[in-house]
């Protein structure tokens, strides 16, 4: 069974590759590929795509002690959580995860969710949890828990492709069709699958069962100088 770590900013956020190291890694180790078969099908074989997506796992800045990055609505932003009454804490729940081992995770990432009630974690159902064993195994043999992570697709409320940028300590995402130049030299941040494909005849064409759709991008930085990190594209 799954097991899930308690989140820490210094063992499971600040740990992250910034996104250059992330994409950079990423692109010379031609990882789409992995991301187009292997890992793609797992998610369509487990019947989790409308779930779980599949995050390039990276960090913008660094946290301080105490604080979460949470997202509401179009903004991600620090939160210090030594700060935040009883009743706001209840609804940050955790939104993404990373693998800390073959079958272990932690939280990297959170969302604000107002509510009488809290939602109920995806993570904890019987298929999920078998797909996520699976994923671990898949990870630990490709070498690739430090750069890919899964993100609950509940909180997602716009499918169009957006592009994310960074200002001061905040992640802002706006539509990529409004991105203008800043949505061309992009790097893939948050893919979705789905089985909207002909099943193939034999195993040398499972990897075409999956249709993979990146939602989010994020906007490359490097020297300082923005390079853009982006939203949704679909590949076929």
């Amino acid at each position: 069974m799954v097991q899930f770590e308690e989140y820490s900013v210094s063992a499971h956020y600040n740990t992250l590759l910034d996104l250059f190291e992330a994409a950079e890694e990423f692109e010379k180790r031609e990882l789409e590929k992995l991301v187009d078969t292997q890992i793609g099908n797992l998610f369509v074989e487990h019947g989790v795509q409308s779930v779980l997506g599949l995050t390039l796992i990276h960090r913008h800045f660094s946290l301080n002690d105490g604080e979460k990055l949470v997202n509401y609505g179009a903004v991600a932003y620090p939160w210090d959580m030594s700060e935040a009454s009883d009743d706001v804490a209840r609804e940050i729940h955790p939104s993404s995860w990373r693998f800390t081992g073959p079958s272990t995770l932690a939280p990297y990432e959170f969302e604000y969710i107002a509510g009488p009630a809290s939602p109920e974690n995806p993570l904890d159902k019987p298929k999920v949890q078998a797909f996520l064993e699976a994923l671990g195994a898949l990870f630990q043999e490709h070498n690739v828990a430090h750069l890919l992570g899964v993100q609950r697709l509940d909180t997602v409320v716009n499918t169009e492709t957006g592009l994310e940028f960074t200002a001061e300590r905040a992640n802002i995402t706006l539509p990529l069709k409004a991105a203008g130049p800043d949505g061309t030299n992009a790097v893939d941040a948050l893919w979705i699958f789905d089985k909207d494909v002909p099943t193939a005849p034999n195993e040398a064409r499972v990897l075409k069962m999956c249709r993979k759709q990146c939602i989010k991008k994020c906007q490359k930085q490097q020297n300082g100088h923005r390079k853009q990190h982006t939203g949704s594209k679909k590949h076929t």
